[in-house]
């Protein structure tokens, strides 16, 4: 059987005479009115349709090239080359710049087979790519941006479930999945190899093959035939992989989790004064047989409900411990909330700050550059920093900094990341009291 054969050398000697006989080959013509990129263009046609058009059934009609290759094939910014959208019995390379080099840089043999490489690997990939874009499953779940390749699926699913419950089987070229079995065409070893996104577009970083052009050819050819006789099949295999990957996320997070989970969210924000709307969460992680969350404020482009988020955003790897006995850890979310809600009370705390002191800061502004540690003002010892350079103004008092860029972005916070934890565990008044009694020093300070 026809293999793909990787150029290789056994010695220095061998791999210095080889590129020298390359070098021989260079396309090189300056006199010419059709630069040499043309040139290569053209001898590069000419193969195709000598070594891939007749490997097809003249007969037949044939799909389209999935669009959107291009091809690199040098150092500068224009060196592209383009596949035309032509039925895939026929390749046709364009020029894709008006490119005047003198030279093209490599044997056109050796372009032949990576370029053909790229483009029935692109073909595949494409098919591949859009049947798993197009799953509403997976755009409900919103997983897609991690998926490269068909490996890539099978790792996805594989990181919901323990190793007992997963299994490849390359015999019978199927994917075992919590006892259910889903039969992969056009097998399970043609997918691994050759359903991936190419790394590069770089005809240059591509594997040379020793095989000749034509056949090359042929092995590609059946590769692709293969892929095409085979697509509804394998259509149907993707389908039954993402219903199945849908199938153990619903398992691991179920509506009913969803809405418990919602609804200690909701208590927790009232709780601390915080408006849920503004904030969501997910399950992040998994510690002591604990699934703890994590909280983010809502970005203005963030139009997901708390549940959408939830579902979409959850660590399933994490969830899978559910079949271990792990349960929800309500005080990890609680903690999470306060901490938002500190975050808000400093954020407050800051503005009010500022319009006190508005024209005395707006002044210090002006300061080109200040910087002064272990500042003795009384009995008390602070830290200022000015720079127009870098357009900030901060002083610290007793681990309170207040700090400003001059775009107006005021904050006024605990600066020590060991006191942070510990101010979780102290109620808000106390908190509040901390604040204000440096707020008093450096707003005297400031002042003075």
């Amino acid at each position: 059987m026809n293999t793909l054969k990787e150029q290789q050398v056994t010695s220095l000697s061998e791999l210095l005479k080889n590129a020298k006989r390359a070098e021989q080959t260079i396309e090189q013509n300056p006199s010419s009115k059709e630069n040499a990129i043309d040139r290569a263009v053209k001898r590069l046609n000419t193969l195709f349709e000598k070594y891939w058009t007749p490997l097809f059934d003249e007969d037949k009609e044939y799909p389209l090239w999935n669009d959107g290759l291009s091809i690199y094939f040098g150092q500068g910014k224009g060196d592209y080359l383009r596949l035309e959208q032509t039925p895939i019995n026929k390749i046709v390379l364009v020029n894709s710049c008006e490119n005047n080099r003198t030279t093209y840089p490599e044997s056109i043999t050796k372009s032949y087979n990576k370029i053909l490489y790229m483009i029935v690997i692109y073909h595949m990939y494409k098919d591949f790519k859009k049947e798993v874009d197009f799953s509403e499953i997976m755009k409900e779940r919103k997983f897609t941006r991690h998926i490269e390749s068909f490996n890539d699926l099978i790792l996805m699913i594989k990181g919901l479930v323990f190793d007992n419950s997963f299994n490849r089987n390359y015999m019978d070229n199927t994917i075992e999945v919590k006892g259910k079995s889903i039969e992969i065409f056009p097998k399970l070893g043609f997918a691994m190899d050759y359903y991936y996104k190419l790394n590069s577009n770089n005809v240059n970083e591509r594997k040379n093959y020793i095989n000749d052009n034509n056949e090359l050819s042929e092995i590609l050819f059946k590769n692709l035939m293969t892929h095409q006789d085979n697509l509804t099949g394998f259509k149907k295999s993707i389908s039954q992989l993402v219903q199945t990957y849908s199938e153990i996320c619903s398992e691991l997070l179920s509506d009913s989790d969803i809405q418990e989970i919602k609804k200690q969210f909701i208590s927790l924000c009232k709780k601390y004064d915080l408006d849920n709307k503004n904030y969501l969460l997910s399950v992040n992680n998994c510690s002591d047989n604990k699934l703890t969350f994590s909280v983010k404020k809502r970005g203005n482009w963030e139009y997901l409900t708390i549940e959408e988020y939830l579902k979409n955003n959850s660590n399933y790897s994490a969830l899978r411990f559910k079949e271990k006995g792990a349960s929800f850890d309500y005080q990890s979310l609680e903690k999470e909330i306060k901490a938002h809600a500190l975050e808000k009370l400093e954020d407050d705390f800051a503005q009010k700050f500022y319009v006190r002191n508005k024209s005395k800061i707006d002044e210090l502004k002006k300061v080109k550059h200040l910087h002064k540690r272990n500042l003795k003002f009384g009995k008390e010892e602070l830290s200022i920093f000015i720079s127009q350079e870098y357009s900030v103004f901060q002083i610290i008092h007793n681990n309170c900094k207040f700090h400003c860029l001059f775009n107006d972005n005021y904050t006024f916070t605990i600066d020590s990341y060991s006191l942070q934890k510990e101010l979780l565990d102290l109620s808000f008044e106390e908190i509040q009291k901390i604040l204000e009694a440096s707020a008093e020093v450096i707003e005297n300070f400031i002042n003075s």
